[in-house]
């Protein structure tokens, strides 16, 4: 289900659970924050996507942009230095904290800085739980917890917890880094590659990097009409 968040909802206040991040009745106001997610498939495999951007102009927005940033450099470049997908997960908390920001993406779920891309069954029917894939969010939960249990090896899940342990997992990863503070909240997604342990991105210039650039320029940079 594609979701639209604006305002302090991009910050995900409070005790934040799926519930919540269901429509409700806000309006969009000049100098919100808005966060656009979307899990599109593409040839039968779940992928994410997600836009963040200002609607008009707010400098705590810019700020937290410029932020984030760093994390498309310093995540693949842990991999490949051979840190756990846990240490990885734990750094992007600490330097998120430290800058003041709160690192929301603890409160999607799973608590994930990632996930897996993974290709959903070819069944002839779907289950919805109130707009999302319940048989995706279902798989998810299942991996895990076997994960978590010593069952299964993998865990689909890339986050803080003892599943994420462990080396790189090859695979494509959908990695999130989500930041918050008084209400203002901004995000980037994005598919990372990885393959016999060493991590790229899938594509050189996705629209968030283009949103970097024109930041660093002083432009403006939500999306054109």
């Amino acid at each position: 289900m594609p979701v639209a968040l604006f305002g302090e909802r991009t910050a995900l206040p409070g005790k934040w659970s799926l519930g919540h991040f269901f429509p409700t009745d806000k309006t969009l106001e000049p100098g919100d924050s808005v966060i656009l997610d979307a899990a599109p498939l593409f040839r039968g495999f779940l992928v994410d996507t997600s836009y963040s951007f200002c609607f008009g102009n707010d400098d705590a927005h810019r700020r937290m942009m410029q932020h984030l940033s760093q994390y498309r450099d310093s995540v693949p470049a842990a991999i490949n230095d051979g840190e756990s997908f846990k240490a990885v997960a734990e750094r992007v908390v600490a330097t998120m904290s430290d800058a003041g920001y709160e690192p929301v993406h603890g409160k999607h779920p799973g608590e994930v800085l990632g996930h897996r891309a993974v290709k959903r069954p070819n069944l002839p029917f779907e289950i919805r739980m109130r707009g999302f894939d319940a048989v995706s969010l279902l798989w998810f939960r299942l991996k895990d917890r076997l994960a978590q249990s010593g069952i299964g090896r993998r865990s689909p899940l890339w986050n803080t917890h003892e599943t994420s342990d462990h080396p790189a997992h090859d695979g494509l990863w959908l990695v999130e880094p989500h930041a918050g503070q008084d209400g203002t909240g901004a995000k980037w997604e994005e598919i990372l590659v990885i393959e016999n342990g060493r991590a790229c991105w899938l594509d050189d210039e996705p629209p968030h990097v283009r949103q970097w650039a024109q930041i660093a320029a002083g432009r403006a940079y939500r999306p054109r009409v």
